[in-house]
């Protein structure tokens, strides 16, 4: 394989594997409780909660959130409400 040939198929693949990966982050089906992850993480912080990721679990949403000192933590919401829950 002469050296211009190589170098067309490293850009096409490397060009190829970018564009999937941007596809698989940007327009995955990622969701909680029928709410996208993206949106239910600007319904929270349209709440004030800072949230840096989102998971269902059980029947409520664990929310793993940041402070405004950097510091992190777990917050349960209703999945309904998106409201913290007390257990």
């Amino acid at each position: 394989m002469s050296l211009k040939a190589l170098a067309i198929a490293t850009v096409a693949t490397v060009a190829f594997t970018s564009t999937a990966a941007f596809a698989e982050s940007h327009f995955s089906k990622d969701e909680v409780f029928g709410r996208s992850t993206y949106a239910t993480t600007v319904l929270l912080a349209e709440q004030g909660i800072n949230a840096t990721s989102v998971e269902a679990w059980g029947e409520v949403i664990r929310v793993e959130a940041a402070d405004a000192d950097g510091s992190t933590k777990l917050i349960f919401v209703d999945k309904d409400t998106l409201r913290p829950v007390t257990r």
